[in-house]
């Protein structure tokens, strides 16, 4: 089911979202995901006190987020002695991840790579 992600830096990720009917919500780079709009404006509000936000500001924003979706997702397969990938089911599923993702519903499966350091 995975494929290359596309690289930013020195890491990139690939996700697969699957909702509770068993369909796939989304595929593709964890950097490209679809974050909520409301969440982007709230962490712009928190990082730049900025309530209007230019494309400049969403975009750090927004980039910060799909980050630190990545280093959680990176240090839970750890944990789990998972190494670079990582499959996560219904309460396993991080809260960021699930308040983050636009219009996800109920996710119900996570499926996470890694590439790069």
């Amino acid at each position: 089911m995975f494929i290359k992600g596309k690289k930013r830096g020195n890491t990139y990720g690939h996700i697969a979202i699957t909702g509770q009917e068993g369909c796939v919500l989304y595929e593709g780079s964890l950097l490209e995901a679809p974050i909520d709009d409301e969440y982007i404006i709230s962490k712009c509000i928190e990082y730049f006190d900025d309530s209007n936000p230019c494309f400049i500001h969403r975009s750090a924003a927004a980039n910060r987020i799909a980050f630190e979706m990545e280093e959680q997702l990176k240090d839970l397969a750890l944990q789990k002695g998972c190494g670079v990938e990582i499959v996560l089911e219904n309460d396993d599923i991080p809260e960021l991840i699930k308040k983050t993702i636009k219009g996800m519903g109920k996710i119900k499966r996570i499926e996470f790579k890694w590439y790069g350091n």
